[in-house]
């Protein structure tokens, strides 16, 4: 009876284990559809506005020492900076169409 009980644990244990993948697959796929849109929007995208500012600031002061400046005297918007930051690492060409 005892082992009648351990074969059931078993076949309950791979039954949960196909669950749990296939969840994981269908949960990776509706996360990587529609990132993967915002990924190709990304391709195109362009300065503007104030984005140009952020690039000055990048060039003139570096990339620490010009947040802190754009952060203190202009704009609380760090984080836009940050990341017109990090696509200037790539130069001038990452985002033309």
């Amino acid at each position: 009876m005892n082992k009648n009980l351990k074969a059931q644990d078993w076949k309950k244990d791979i039954k949960n284990q196909r669950l749990y993948k296939i969840i994981l697959i269908v949960g990776s796929i509706f996360f990587l559809i529609p990132n993967s849109f915002f990924a190709i929007q990304g391709f195109s995208i362009r300065y503007w506005a104030d984005d140009y500012c952020f690039s000055g600031f990048i060039r003139e002061y570096g990339f620490t020492q010009g947040l802190v400046e754009f952060y203190s005297t202009t704009s609380n918007r760090f984080s836009a900076f940050i990341f017109t930051g990090f696509s200037e690492l790539f130069g001038e060409n990452l985002g033309q169409v």
